[in-house]
């Protein structure tokens, strides 16, 4: 509980996280004049969907007004997710076709796989991983689909190179400032060729034997892979810790990882993951990212592999 010691909160991101951290003590009430602050907070963070799915049970009054906003934003996400679903489902089976092997990444394996709605997890994108061999092949398949690429130097900017590419189809809109708030269905697509994270010199790179150790699935109806267990951990703990580097917001991706421990945690082997990062010199962004997850949404880290990655 993040009330103060008079029982009450001082900012609205409290009783959001109040709410989400899976935590076994009653959460604090929340008084009318702040609701509405909570609820425009939840959607600018991505976490409106998952706020509103947390109340619908009725436990708690909210003004309409407040209650309002989150449930026509819990609906906007839930269609906008389902045209993401069909979009992704097109790409996959153009890829089978192709033969060409594809691995799914963040958002788009998440909302299907590891939360009980999809319409739960938020997403702006659909970022697929290819073998760097496969690279040339990807751009002409997703234009015979009727995408167009965008197109940018390594060196350009921070020095972003996992992936290089985007690509939407004509029509569509850029992102919003915000990508939650943004309406649109169809999603820009982002090859990578790898897992690096980078920003201005600073890098870390997940990605040596992740093909090795992928898992095929079938998603959405069509044959693809998802990163194994232990790789799948890492790479989203370290993409959360490059989200607060790069002065982003990160609650969403600590509560991915809190979904992904909970519904993987008798196949999560610790000691592989403590190796694999060790190996990758990634501790310190997969111990920070592992324990704001814990400590805010109660994601169920044992303490032991936290304390190897200190």
């Amino acid at each position: 509980m993040l009330a103060n010691a008079s029982g009450l909160f001082t900012t609205p991101i409290e009783p959001i996280i109040d709410r989400l951290s899976h935590s076994a003590i009653a959460a604090a009430p929340v008084g009318d004049e702040l609701w509405d602050d909570v609820s425009v907070t939840a959607i600018a963070l991505g976490l409106a969907p998952l706020l509103h799915w947390h109340l619908e049970p009725g436990h708690e009054t909210l003004p309409p007004l407040a209650l309002a906003k989150l449930a026509v934003t819990h609906q906007a996400h839930a269609k906008r997710n389902e045209a993401i679903a069909q979009q992704l489902a097109e790409v996959l089976a153009a890829c089978a076709q192709a033969e060409l092997p594809v691995i799914v990444l963040k958002g788009a394996l998440l909302a299907p796989t590891v939360y009980p709605d999809s319409a739960l997890r938020p997403m702006n994108d659909i970022d697929l991983l290819f073998r760097p061999v496969d690279l040339p092949r990807v751009g002409p398949l997703l234009e015979s689909l009727g995408y167009q690429g965008k197109h940018k130097s390594a060196e350009q900017g921070p020095g972003i190179v996992k992936h290089l590419s985007t690509y939407r189809r004509a029509g569509v809109t850029g992102a919003t400032p915000n990508p939650y708030l943004s309406a649109g269905g169809e999603r820009m697509i982002e090859p990578h060729g790898s897992l690096e994270e980078s920003w201005f010199g600073l890098k870390v790179d997940v990605t040596p034997g992740v093909w090795a150790r992928a898992l095929p699935i079938t998603l959405h109806s069509q044959p693809a892979y998802r990163l194994a267990n232990s790789d799948l951990v890492i790479h989203l703990a370290v993409h959360a810790a490059f989200h607060v580097i790069m002065g982003a917001s990160v609650f969403v991706q600590l509560y991915d990882i809190g979904q992904v421990l909970r519904t993987y945690e008798t196949g999560i082997d610790w000691p592989e993951l403590v190796r694999l990062t060790q190996a990758a010199r990634a501790e310190r962004f997969v111990y920070a990212a592992l324990y704001w997850a814990a400590d805010i949404f109660g994601a169920p880290v044992p303490p032991g592999p936290l304390a190897e990655l200190r």
